[in-house]
């Protein structure tokens, strides 16, 4: 007989390894270490997936965390970039200053087709941590995570 634990293992799968990739525009109110700890707070709670944060993504592809910033909107571009982090979701951050507010904008690309699997944006001129840990939640819970 099968062992619980390895049972839910075998049926549940390893979690999709998601690579963030933070684009802070100047006067942008978080650094990179706060959109870190949100997007760790926002995928706590999503276990189908493992986040993967800059310094990481620099440790494991050295030049590849820079790298995907000249992508632009090219999705073939990041996922080869980000191919050997073993990622196969990226999550890209955009924060940028909008007059007296600033926007958080995420997208989940999936690395393997190169597309947009979700998107979300919202308008802020609060806590920069609070209002990246709700846009990543509603960008994971609309990929189905």
């Amino acid at each position: 007989m099968m062992a619980p634990v390895l049972a839910l293992a075998l049926v549940a799968g390893a979690p999709l390894k998601v690579a963030t990739v933070p684009v802070l525009l100047e006067g942008a109110p978080i650094g990179l270490s706060g959109v870190d700890a949100a997007v760790d707070r926002a995928l706590t709670w999503r276990p189908g997936l493992q986040g993967l944060r800059y310094d990481e993504i620099e440790a494991l592809a050295p030049g590849a965390a820079l790298a995907v910033r000249n992508c632009g909107s090219d999705r073939r571009c990041l996922a080869d970039t980000l191919q050997s982090t073993g990622a196969q979701r990226a999550l890209v951050i955009v924060v940028r200053p909008n007059q007296q507010q600033w926007v958080v904008t995420a997208q989940l690309v999936d690395l393997v087709a190169a597309r947009v699997q979700a998107s979300a944006s919202k308008n802020s001129a609060g806590d920069g941590g609070q209002t990246i840990q709700e846009v990543v939640g509603s960008v994971a819970e609309e990929g189905g995570y």
